[in-house]
């Protein structure tokens, strides 16, 4: 905490694949344990099927349930420009 207000790093690994952008993002949340900036080393992975739901309405109670489980960690999201591609039907921007 700094100032009385919890910080949350944000932090964007940007690469084409295989160039170790997961691999880094296990080593940054056993860092930022290491450093007391996250209680534990859990690292969260998730990709657009892990957030985005298949039915309206949905997609926001799914993304919260995997933020609360991250919370304990890191939350990596791999391919995260998925997230809002996809058809005027798609429900990535909910």
């Amino acid at each position: 905490q700094v100032g009385g207000l919890a910080k949350s790093p944000h932090i964007i690994f940007q690469g084409n694949p295989g160039t170790g952008k997961t691999s880094l993002a296990r080593i940054m949340a056993r860092l930022l344990h290491r450093i007391e900036i996250t209680p534990t080393d859990y690292l969260r992975e998730v990709q657009r099927p892990d957030l985005v739901a298949e039915h309206v309405g949905q997609t926001g109670p799914k993304t919260q349930a995997v933020i609360e489980d991250a919370k304990r960690g890191v939350l990596f999201i791999d391919e995260a420009y998925r997230l809002s591609s996809g058809s005027k039907n798609d429900f990535g921007r909910e």
